[in-house]
């Protein structure tokens, strides 16, 4: 049982709408170093999160040394006298846990989660870093993080659609000295310059527990908590007061206007207003603006550009808020061919009916209704509940800020929320921005010895939902029972999905589903995204490889008026020709736009090439620009006939009901099916010939990064070796600490990540590594990885790795029964893989069972080198020259969807594949 506390209360005099009194029973201390500690048990799972928050983010970095809190974030991790470089992650997984962290403007916070025995050492690495990283750091240490931190700037910024222009938004909207002008992630050349000595005195400075908020939540004893605290951090020595930043709000006298040039498919606009700090005054009100500009299809600027004038792909809008103030956003992708001024003169024209007659009340109850479920159901994480209550203490002073916060936005009126849009959305003082496509060893302390890490695993029997009796349509009916929170999941799995599309209507269930969302009964599209608003209910329909998905979340409260738009969506959709121009148009545009992305060109190539196109896995999901281009209305008509059936469907209700009001939602739900029509039948899906080893590179001149990926032969999901399997790929490249992760990231500094998986369907899978690197270490990274592939093909996994990533598989299968949305969708991925939700039980029976011996034997079969595919996307000019050392064929170019295209300007000689690559010298460890 959740211990979360909800009282129903009236919203507003003379209203009928119910809502929920938020509170998270907690208790809060402060040491007497100044260390406040905030501890929310919660009982209903076996896990538990430490999340840690120091006050200090970019903000308070020197001139010249931007970049200097986030690289500190990465530095954190590097290891101590007591836990050395690399030991941290693997004594945390070691015993099923993980971490995190992330630095903003004004915090850096630390989180970790486990199992609930892992709690002591959990707080016992974070005590034992806060006392002794800044005096155990090394030029080393700074150097590596340093490429780690310069690769995570390349690969989320400079080599990312519309990054580029993101990176200049702070520079523009705070002059020289103000401590928002450089973004988070930093400059290169500030990032270069960083100095041992910087490091331990911004550690001096900054990490000291009168600086900081030590929060634990889930499941564990706040007595021990209580005494391990003041065991491992009460007797750290406080620091001096830190300085606290203190600036005038930020204003633009010179509205800036900038036009850049980035590698995208279409134009961008970007207008940003400064605006109210974070839970100040106005704030609130900035976040009800948003919504009504942007907040989903009925909002002023989608119907008015995306829906009306078809001038814009997509828009959104945020408002930003930060501690010493706030900027407000409205972006706008630009549609093909778009008259930008005209496109900027539809957006003012918008502003201006707000400032003058918005919102209407029902925007604001939209609004409203939506902040208040989402409210609630981020309660569902103990990570999002652990960092709010660390984010109110250092906002509002008191970790008991859910209800004042959410008050925020009841409280608002149609007035007040006009008012500040008046004051804050001034055409005069605005940024617009246009992308345009191109051409210190202390006295012993009780911190000086590791407890004891405690790897029992946790006692937990993964939920499963029961099967109520089958509807005498078919439909098949799960239910689970969870309460706690006042929030009901409805998920209706129907049996067909994009496998059901020939190659020539690639993007068909895609775009049925997209319809689904379009209007119902007798409500067009805005009509019906605006009812879902008002009741707050978040609706998805999603087409997956064998299944269509239909789902709603929404407060029990609430659940009564949308389960009859859950009924229309699916039973009766509009279908209309004017939505469905539009829906494909913005389809297509989309998928012209994925082509930006090196990671998509990476996957769509894979597949292309492993499977074939007229395989069904050998397609995009959302189809090709040209195949979704030639779809009809009737198509989607059709499919729609032959997809909404009852027979072989699937209801999945969890939540806050009993299996009676699961069955009655059942009942209401199977009635007033369509006509049937003829059932959709899946293509054939042959498992991929075998070819060799082959290589295939996608040219993106000037490009800051190459990815890297591999594709090998893998499992089905109904193979009986899924769970060594598993156990395996978490040490080989499933995990931070994992061998694939820690040689290109901690050792060498080539990327940012680097990561491998199986991907699994009934009948086949495969296994794919994948990264992005630097370029000009792209041979190297390429010769790196081939090392581990023949590293792990030769044996020698040891006990602790075999220890260490069972445990993290454990953590990562209880993780996903955190939120309704999650649980379901674990359920659904198993289903989907050929097994059943019972299946997991027996999973976590086989973990302890799993050895380093066995994952040996298994290793050379789940890495069949001998039939792998490597694809490349990145500078071809640069990438050719260094694979000329590898023991690797000749390079094929090939486009954006894997055709094959005229030989680069630089070419790699052809060499003879090997079975096994030979492993590069000194990469074993």
């Amino acid at each position: 049982m959740r211990t979360l506390l909800f009282t129903c209360l009236l919203l507003l005099p003379g209203t009928a709408r119910a809502q929920e009194r938020i509170e998270v029973p907690h208790e809060t201390y402060t040491l007497g170093n100044g260390l406040a500690v905030i501890l929310a048990p919660d009982h209903s799972l076996p896990r538990v999160e430490v999340n840690l928050w120091y006050h200090v983010g970019s903000k308070n970095e020197v001139a010249g040394r931007s970049g200097f809190a986030h690289l500190f974030e990465h530095l954190m991790f590097m290891g101590t006298e007591r836990v050395p470089t690399g030991a941290y992650d693997g004594i945390m997984e070691g015993g099923g846990g993980a971490n995190n962290a992330s630095t903003s403007e004004d915090r850096t916070n630390y989180f970790d989660w486990g199992p609930p025995a892992l709690l002591q050492t959990l707080l016992w690495l974070e005590a034992d870093r806060l006392e002794n990283l800044g005096r155990m750091m090394t030029q080393e240490k700074l150097d590596l993080q340093r490429d780690v931190v310069r690769n995570e700037r390349r690969q989320t910024s400079e080599n990312t659609p519309y990054g580029k222009a993101d990176l200049l938004v702070s520079e523009l909207m705070y002059p020289p000295g103000h401590p928002y002008h450089i973004s988070v992630i930093g400059r290169h050349e500030d990032l270069e310059a960083a100095t041992v000595r910087d490091v331990k005195d911004f550690f001096a400075r900054w990490y000291v527990p009168n600086n900081a908020s030590l929060c634990v939540v889930g499941d564990f004893d706040p007595a021990a908590a209580r005494a391990w605290i003041a065991q491992y951090f009460g007797d750290l020595p406080p620091g001096p007061e830190p300085p606290r930043v203190k600036v005038d709000p930020g204003r633009l006298l010179r509205p800036p206007a900038i036009t850049l040039q980035d590698a995208v498919q279409y134009p961008r606009l970007t207008f940003t207003w400064h605006s109210p700090a974070s839970l100040a005054p106005g704030d609130a009100e900035m976040d009800l603006v948003a919504e009504a500009l942007a907040g989903g299809r009925s909002s002023r600027l989608y119907q008015r550009l995306v829906v009306r004038d078809h001038s814009a792909v997509d828009v959104s809008c945020y408002q930003q808020s930060q501690l010493l103030g706030s900027l407000f956003t409205v972006e706008v992708q630009a549609a093909p061919d778009t008259d930008l001024p005209a496109l900027t003169a539809a957006v003012d024209e918008e502003l201006a009916r707000l400032r003058a007659d918005g919102p209407t009340a029902g925007e604001l109850q939209r609004a409203v209704a939506g902040i208040e479920t989402s409210a609630v159901s981020s309660l569902e994480s103990l990570h999002a509940r652990a960092d709010s209550l660390n984010r109110y203490l250092f906002f509002f002073g008191t970790p008991d800020g859910f209800e004042r916060d959410v008050q925020r936005y009841r409280a608002a009126t149609t007035e007040g929320v006009r008012g500040w849009a008046r004051q804050v959305l001034d055409p005069a003082r605005r940024l617009v921005m246009t992308v345009l496509p191109e051409g210190s060893v202390p006295a012993q302390t009780a911190r000086d010895s590791q407890p004891a890490l405690d790897t029992t695993p946790p006692a937990f029997a993964p939920p499963v939902p029961a099967a109520l009796p089958t509807r005498a349509s078919g439909l098949a009916v799960w239910h689970l029972r969870r309460e706690g929170l006042p929030l009901v999941n409805v998920t209706l799995v129907l049996p067909a999905g994009r496998t059901a599309e020939s190659p020539a209507q690639a993007g068909l269930a895609q775009l049925t589903a997209s319809m689904l969302e379009e209007g119902a009964g007798a409500l067009d599209s805005a009509a019906f995204a605006d009812a879902l608003q008002q009741l707050g209910a978040d609706f998805s329909v999603s087409a997956q490889a064998r299944q269509t998905s239909v789902s709603l979340e929404v407060l029990k409260s609430h659940l009564d008026g949308a389960l009859a738009l859950f009924h229309d969506a699916v039973c009766a959709p509009r279908l209309q020709d004017e939505d469905f121009q539009r829906v494909r148009r913005l389809q297509v545009d989309e998928l012209r736009a994925d082509l930006d992305d090196p990671d998509t060109v990476a996957r769509q190539v894979a597949s292309a090439a492993w499977y074939g196109e007229g395989h069904p896995y050998g397609r995009p999901g959302g189809g090709f620009p040209d195949t979704v281009a030639a779809l009809t209305l009737e198509q989607v008509r059709d499919f729609h006939g032959s997809l909404a059936q009852p027979k072989g469907a699937l209801l999945v209700v969890t939540g806050d009901v009993s299996a009676e009001e699961a069955a009655a939602i059942a009942e209401r739900l199977d009635r007033d099916w369509p006509a049937a029509a003829g059932r959709l039948v899946a293509a054939a899906s042959p498992v991929p010939p075998k070819a060799g080893l082959r290589v295939l590179l996608v040219d993106r001149p000037g490009a800051p990064q190459t990815v890297l990926r591999f594709v090998m032969p893998g499992q089905s999901g109904t193979d009986a070796r899924r769970v060594p399997s598993d156990v395996f790929n978490t040490l080989f490249g499933g995990s931070f600490t994992s061998r694939l992760n820690h040689n290109l990231r901690e050792v060498h500094g080539y990327t940012y990540g680097a990561g491998s998986g199986f991907q699994r369907q009934p009948d086949q899978g495969a296994f794919i590594t994948s990264t992005a690197v630097r370029t000009d270490v792209t041979g190297a990274s390429v010769k790196e990885i081939l090392g581990e592939f023949a590293r792990a093909r030769k044996g020698g996994i040891t006990a602790e790795e075999d220890a260490g990533a069972a445990a993290s598989v454990l953590a990562r299968i209880v993780s996903g029964y955190e939120s309704l949305q999650s649980t379901v969708g674990t359920w659904l991925a198993v289903r989907d893989r050929g097994g059943a939700p019972a299946d997991i039980a027996q999973d976590l029976a086989a973990l302890p069972g799993v050895n380093a011996a066995q994952l040996d034997q298994l290793a050379p079969a789940l890495l069949p080198t001998d039939e792998m595919l490597l694809i490349l996307v990145g500078d071809a000019q640069a990438v050719l020259p260094q694979l000329q050392e590898l023991e690797l064929p000749a390079v094929t170019p090939v486009d954006e969807r894997g055709h094959a295209t005229r030989a680069p300007a630089a070419s790699a000689p052809a060499r003879a594949p090997q079975a096994t690559p030979a492993a590069p010298a000194g990469s074993g460890r």
